[in-house]
């Protein structure tokens, strides 16, 4: 080998070890703590240093942000008929937690909200939202039921929780609400209503859960169809009874708030009769609140 070319290659070879040594030895002539001792690295001018010698804390793992809203029941791959609950834990703006059980192809079955009860702002607190009733059948018995927070800011979904559930639906039945709807009536005539349909349980009581559906939340596409309630918000039955084709229906005194006018008044009326009148064995319904049915509903 040319001798000019084997200085060359000792000189290379030289820089090669010499980077090793700066990347394993450090390169510079100090004490280094290992093992809880110090110990010297190269020829270091000063004496062994007298602090403590402890080996470097490990970075601790930023946790993950804890979830405002989650799920305890029903948990996912179980298998549900109606009706059903949804449970959980939730720390939402004015402890509002909103709910949608959706089909696999992404239609809206139900859609609602419940409130957390949280003892304080900022705290968690339960929710727990019954389904009774549903908008229409899924495509199939692969369902998905949501919690979720609408962003206060925008709008927009946030904190959701979507768990995968089977629904059977075999023992389900189909039955009408009624609504105003101005479309369907442009004379606004007041005492006409219209059906939409609505799935609740065999099961159980038919005019009960009939009326919770009735008194529920409203379908998007119903709204967007011009179909409206006329029944305020937060009412619900106490009791009610059938004997020889009359029905009678005692309501909360939600019923009657700020529902003056004859019009509104004639509406709320002809909702609640004919969601009833439905059935072959009513014939008449008597509405009553906190018991009194004289002086209830006046224009």
């Amino acid at each position: 080998m040319n001798k000019k070319y084997l200085i060359s290659a000792i000189i290379v070879l030289l820089i090669i070890l010499a980077a090793l040594g700066l990347i394993f030895l450090g390169g510079e002539d100090n004490w280094v703590c290992q093992n809880g001792e110090w110990v010297k690295r190269g020829n270091p001018s000063g004496p062994t240093p007298s602090g403590n010698c402890s080996p470097q804390a490990t970075p601790t793992p930023t946790s993950t942000p804890e979830k405002n809203v989650t799920m305890e029941s029903p948990k996912s791959g179980d298998r549900l008929t109606l009706p059903f609950s949804i449970t959980g834990q939730a720390r939402t703006f004015e402890s509002q937690v909103s709910i949608k059980v959706k089909d696999a192809q992404g239609n809206t079955l139900f859609e609602g909200f419940t409130m957390a009860q949280s003892p304080d702002i900022g705290l968690f607190g339960p929710y727990k939202k019954d389904i009774i009733y549903l908008y229409q059948k899924p495509a199939s018995q692969d369902v998905f039921v949501d919690s979720f927070e609408y962003s206060a800011k925008d709008g927009s979904v946030i904190n959701l929780v979507s768990t995968p559930v089977k629904l059977n639906t075999d023992e389900t039945r189909t039955i009408k609400v009624f609504y105003s709807n101005n479309n369907l009536d442009p004379q606004i005539s007041c005492n006409k209503v219209f059906p939409v349909d609505r799935i609740i349980s065999k099961s159980g009581s038919l005019i009960e859960n009939t009326l919770k559906a009735l008194l529920g939340e409203m379908n998007r596409v119903d709204v967007e169809k011009e179909y409206d309630t006329n029944i305020n918000q937060g009412t619900f039955v106490k009791s009610w009874s059938l004997k020889d084709g009359v029905a009678r229906v005692d309501f909360n005194d939600i019923l009657e708030l700020n529902a003056g006018g004859s019009c509104r008044v004639s509406a709320i009326r002809a909702q609640i009769t004919e969601t009833l009148k439905q059935f072959p064995t009513v014939q008449e319904v008597i509405i009553s609140i906190d018991g009194r049915s004289e002086d209830i509903l006046q224009p």
